[in-house]
C-alpha cells in the first residue's frame, strides 16, 4: 500500500511539475513573441519612416527582397512591379548611368563611397539621386547589399548653378577669367594637348 502511495505521489508530482514547466515555457514565448513583435514594429516603424528609399536586394537572385514605401513618394514606382522585375531600374535609369548600374547589381562597386545615379520618375522627369550601398556576407560569399537611396537633385540644381556662376560672366553669359584660368592650368599639367590661341582686340566695342 505504501509503495502504491508513494508511486501515486512520484506520479502526481511528475504530472506537476510537468504543468508548470508547460506553463511557464508557454509565457516565455509569448513574451518572446511579443518582444519580437515590438522590435519588428520599431524597425518598420524607423525604414518606412525615412525620406530615403531603403532597400534589400539580393546580388545572386537579382532581385528585392525589401524595399520601402519611400520609392513610391519619391520615384512614384510602384513597389510590386519592382519586386516582380527588378529590370524595371535599366528603363528607368539615365543612359549615361547605365554601366553604373550594371556593377551596382552585381556587388561590382566601391562599397565606401555613394553611388550617383539618374532615375526617371512616373512624371518622365529624371531626378539625381545618392545611394549607400552596405555588403551583406554569408560565410565570405558577397550576397546582397542594404542601401539607403535619397533624391539629391536640389543638390545638384545648386551645385550646378553654383559651378554656372563661377566660371560664366553674369551680363555676357561667356566663360570668365577664372574659367580661362583653369583651362590653361588642366593644359600645363596635360601636355599632350594641341592648342591654337587667338587674341583679339575688344576695346571700344559696344
Amino acid at each position: 500500500m505504501q509503495v502504491m502511495n508513494g508511486f501515486l505521489i512520484g506520479v502526481l508530482l511528475g504530472v506537476s511539475i510537468a504543468t508548470i514547466i508547460y506553463f511557464v515555457s508557454i509565457k516565455i514565448y509569448k513574451e518572446r513573441y511579443k518582444r519580437n513583435k515590438e522590435n519588428e514594429f520599431i524597425y518598420k516603424s524607423i525604414l518606412e519612416g525615412r525620406k530615403s528609399i531603403c532597400y534589400y536586394f539580393d546580388f545572386e537572385e537579382k532581385r528585392f527582397l525589401y524595399l520601402s514605401p519611400a520609392v513610391e513618394d519619391i520615384l512614384g514606382w510602384n513597389r510590386e512591379v519592382l519586386y516582380k522585375n527588378s529590370r524595371y531600374l535599366f528603363e528607368a535609369v539615365h543612359p549615361e548611368d547605365v554601366w553604373r548600374l550594371e556593377k551596382n547589381v552585381v556587388g561590382d562597386i566601391d562599397f565606401n563611397k555613394p553611388c550617383i545615379l539618374r532615375y526617371k520618375n512616373s512624371k518622365g522627369e529624371y531626378i539625381w539621386t545618392e545611394d549607400y550601398i552596405s555588403p551583406v556576407y554569408k560565410n565570405n560569399k558577397l550576397i546582397a547589399g542594404t542601401g539607403s537611396l535619397t533624391d539629391i537633385s536640389w543638390r545638384k540644381n545648386l551645385e550646378e548653378m553654383i559651378t554656372y556662376k563661377d566660371n560664366y560672366d553674369a551680363l555676357t553669359g561667356v566663360y570668365n577669367r577664372q574659367y580661362f584660368q583653369w583651362w590653361f592650368e588642366r593644359l600645363h599639367k596635360n601636355q599632350n594637348y594641341r592648342i591654337a590661341l587667338i587674341i583679339c582686340e575688344l576695346s571700344g566695342m559696344k
